[in-house]
């Protein structure tokens, strides 16, 4: 099966509001995470970061492992790569297209 990815330019001071508002994630529904923290040289998880918006204003990349998203339709099992340069960066969303297929077909209602 081959993944499908959607990505999202953004200004970093934006990115809180996509993924606490637009995504409504929260620590119930990811599965992992993983951030390097520069100045405190060690890895965080997204529950350690209270405002990511302020931790990518160092340049970074992170990762987040999500149970269930619902962006129109529910994606499970996806993978949220985020890569910022201090100012801007991008969300990738990284799913499987089974998530838009029922019966080997493909829904034309899911998308």
């Amino acid at each position: 099966m081959e993944s499908l990815e959607v990505v999202f330019d953004l200004r970093t001071e934006y990115l809180n509001n996509m993924l606490f508002h637009d995504f409504k994630l929260t620590p119930d529904n990811i599965i992992s995470s993983n951030f390097y923290d520069k100045e405190e040289e060690r890895n965080k998880e997204f529950k350690d970061i209270t405002s990511f918006s302020e931790f990518f204003t160092i340049p970074g990349t992170g990762t987040i492992t999500v149970d269930k998203l619902r962006l129109g339709i529910t994606l499970e099992q996806l993978l949220l790569l985020l890569s910022f340069d201090g100012e801007s960066g991008t969300v990738e969303i990284n799913f499987s297209e089974i998530e838009l297929i029922e019966d080997r077909i493909f829904d034309k209602e899911k998308v």
